[in-house]
């Protein structure tokens, strides 16, 4: 230890740092999400299938291939997700109910 410095004047120091350092890692992490564009829409429908029905209509004037899921099983929409994405032009991806 250097003469004249107490312990508690070395960890006070210490303390300042580690606080400084904290204050510009933070800064970092939150300025770019600060300074970005954030615009949202809302894609409404009275349930999950008009919601997906005008989402599509909405990503999509045309498409050659759509992908239709059970809509009743969370299982089968997840295992299609892999052949929509290998698809060229990227398709529409709808949910079905077991009543239409």
């Amino acid at each position: 230890m250097i003469e004249g410095f107490k312990t508690k004047e070395v960890d006070f120091i210490r303390f300042y740092i580690k606080c400084f350092a904290l204050i510009v890692v933070s800064l970092c992490l939150y300025a770019p999400s600060a300074f970005a564009q954030h615009t949202v829409s809302r894609i409404e429908g009275s349930n999950r299938y008009e919601v997906a029905v005008n989402a599509a209509k909405r990503g999509w004037s045309t498409a050659s291939t759509v992908v239709l899921v059970g809509g009743d099983a969370y299982a089968d929409a997840l295992s299609a997700v892999p052949y929509a994405f290998q698809q060229a032009e990227r398709p529409p991806f709808e949910p079905m109910s077991s009543h239409s």
